[in-house]
């Protein structure tokens, strides 16, 4: 049952995206004044351009011949353009105004309201996302031993990490609450990798990796890292959606004001304690 609601759910929004795709492309489209009127009480369709005229009372009423037959379909077009509009957009503020009213906060908020001795009678549709981020904080594999000994760097988080940008990015989601695994392993087809950083987004029951690349200057770093994001991205991780990356080399530094940017484009979902 919650799966069919879901999918409903998921339905409804790629609509949603179809008509704000459909509204813009109309918004877009190059208008004339007026309107067209077709008087069909004489055997064949007479067109006239209708319109106001400035200082008149009355509209101008011009007689439209088929020399003008491209101002009478653009007339037209124009016309249905204008009635799709009101009804997709009326439509689009519909749909957004139940997606707005069935977030996963408003389904989880039904469960997570009940008084404890409640909460233990009770099993909820699907996992809340309070149980989903329990569930994966829970789920820690060993992170990666690979040279243990060059993580020299402690964070407020508690580890130790590999790099001073390391060790400043931990610390700034530390600051900002962010949950966060380092060097967490992540398997891709039949390859195993360790990104720096996983979070998880359980609005989107998603995790989201950011990897610092941080000496682009060294041509062999470089090409492995490169290698790396381009095999990420041909198995499934998205720049900007559920991969960021940031770099540094020896005279272009780590810009905190782009990781700044990054925590809230892209993390504002992810889990806080």
């Amino acid at each position: 049952m919650f799966d069919e609601w879901t999918q409903m759910v998921h339905t409804l929004q790629e609509v949603a995206q179809k008509y704000e795709r459909c509204i813009n492309v109309l918004n877009d489209t190059q208008t004339m004044q007026g309107y067209l009127e077709i008087d069909d009480r004489h055997g064949r369709p007479q067109y006239y351009h209708r319109g106001a005229e400035p200082g008149k009372a009355r509209e101008s009423r011009i007689y439209l011949d088929q020399a003008n037959i491209d101002r009478i379909k653009q007339l037209a077009q124009q016309s249905y353009n204008k009635k799709m509009l009101k009804l997709l957009t009326c439509r689009l503020t519909k749909i957004k105004r139940f997606l707005h009213g069935t977030s996963d906060q408003s389904i989880d908020a039904i469960y997570e309201n009940l008084k404890p001795s409640r909460k233990l009678l009770a099993t909820p549709l699907a996992p809340t996302q309070n149980q989903k981020l329990d569930q994966w904080l829970q789920h820690t594999p060993e992170p990666l031993d690979y040279h243990a000994e060059n993580k020299i760097f402690p964070t407020k988080h508690g580890e130790r990490v590999r790099s001073k940008s390391e060790k400043i990015l931990a610390d700034i989601f530390h600051d900002h609450h962010i949950a966060y695994k380092y060097e967490c392993p992540l398997h891709l087809d039949n390859q195993t990798f360790y990104p720096d950083f996983t979070f998880y987004d359980a609005s989107n029951d998603m995790e989201i990796y950011w990897e610092h690349c941080g000496m682009m200057d060294d041509p062999t770093y470089s090409d492995a890292t490169l290698k790396k994001l381009t095999y990420y991205q041909k198995n499934g991780l998205v720049l900007g959606q559920n991969l960021i990356v940031t770099f540094e080399s020896g005279t272009f530094p780590l810009s905190f004001d782009l990781v700044d940017a990054y925590l809230q484009r892209y993390l504002s979902t992810a889990y806080r304690y």
